[in-house]
């Protein structure tokens, strides 16, 4: 009988947990390196310190990374949803000429009267004096 990854039925949890393995164990000696680096550079530091400042310093960074794949990734989505958009638009404008003319006329009056112009002062207020 022959095995393979693909046609098992635990085929995909061997890739995931191998994948992951391998990634935890590149993170850690990443980490045990940045570690041996700040303690040969910064003797004061602890070897235990230095390897926790380590890891965290590529937690954050894979954070990071992860985040900009992700943003990438949603940024690709609403292009292409946006794409798919335009083969269904009809090319008709949401509001008219007439409309948007309309609301902006609404909107310079409300504005208008919500602006204070204060008349001219010549006095000052009370509590400043020259």
């Amino acid at each position: 009988m022959r095995y393979s990854l693909t046609n098992s039925k635990s085929g995909p949890f061997i890739v995931v947990f191998l994948t992951l393995l391998i990634l935890i164990s590149i993170t850690l000696g990443l980490g045990l390196t940045i570690g041996f680096i700040l303690t040969s550079i910064f003797p004061s530091f602890d070897f235990g310190t230095a390897t926790i400042c380590g890891l965290l310093a590529i937690g954050i960074t894979l954070w990071a990374v992860f985040q900009a794949m992700a943003a990438l990734n949603k940024a690709k989505e609403v292009a292409a949803d946006e794409e798919a958009n335009e083969d269904e638009d009809d090319g008709s404008a949401v509001l008219s000429e007439e409309q948007v003319e309309t609301v902006s006329q609404q909107l310079i009056e409300a504005i208008m009267m919500r602006v204070n112009f204060p008349e001219h002062r010549s006095r000052r207020s009370p509590g400043r004096s020259r």
